[in-house]
């Protein structure tokens, strides 16, 4: 059984989200005396804060996003107000969607030798199934673990042990391909999968005295000869 992150792993959320806050900052930069980087700057630091209350069950992931607006706005907005700009950063966002283009050759690949695929995969499953579905990939996959549907997030144990019970495999029979050394790398490495690290960005910082012994690929067109089941 082999499962994938989504953000930064299959979806290039990082991209869509810069290209996303840039235009939210264009349509409303008049609300904010200072240059688009610094706003930047701004929106990175309120996302990270306001998620990971939502991860630690403080806010619901839609008060999250309100507060995220009330925040980013400076002022008491009501939460139709905080909702409507949310959803231009939305609109926005989704308009930007694309996976990669390593990640269809690869799935193909998996595919057409019979591998069980799944996602487990933080955030909303009703926008999380949303990317999926947009960007074509819905379809490759067997089972579907969100965070906001048990209540537990990456890299807590019991999301991963969730994952692989629901598709009746011990962890030590599931792979796990993930971008973030916390939260999937080391989050599935203890619950016994055999992770694999993705690294696309700067392989050659990454190669600490402490990550020396975790498998690493810095592409997908590699996990197919990486598992030893490329056609």
């Amino acid at each position: 059984m082999i499962f994938f992150d989504l953000d930064d792993t299959l979806l290039d959320h990082e991209t869509a989200d810069a290209n996303a806050v840039s235009d939210f900052y264009n349509k409303y930069k008049e609300n904010f005396p200072v240059t688009k980087c610094l706003f930047r700057e701004k929106w990175d630091q309120l996302s990270a804060q306001y998620f990971q209350l939502f991860l630690d069950g403080k806010y619901s992931f839609q008060q999250q996003r309100r507060m995220r607006m009330r925040a980013l706005f400076a002022r008491a907005l009501t939460d139709h107000e905080a909702d409507v700009l949310f959803s231009d950063y939305l609109e926005f966002y989704e308009q930007h969607w694309k996976c990669f283009p390593d990640v269809l050759p690869c799935l193909n690949a998996l595919f057409r030798k019979g591998q069980k695929l799944g996602i487990i995969s933080n955030g909303s499953s009703t926008q999380q199934m949303k990317k999926l579905k947009k960007t074509g990939l819905i379809d490759y996959f067997s089972f579907l673990i969100f965070s906001g549907d048990i209540g537990v997030a990456k890299p807590e144990p019991q999301i991963f042990r969730h994952a692989c019970s629901a598709a009746g495999y011990s962890p030590s029979q599931c792979f796990y391909i993930g971008d973030n050394y916390q939260k999937d790398i080391i989050g599935s490495s203890n619950v016994g999968m055999k992770a694999i690290w993705l690294l696309r960005k700067n392989p050659a910082t990454d190669h600490s005295e402490r990550t020396t012994n975790i498998k690493k690929i810095v592409s997908l067109n590699e996990l197919p000869d990486f598992l030893g089941i490329s056609e």
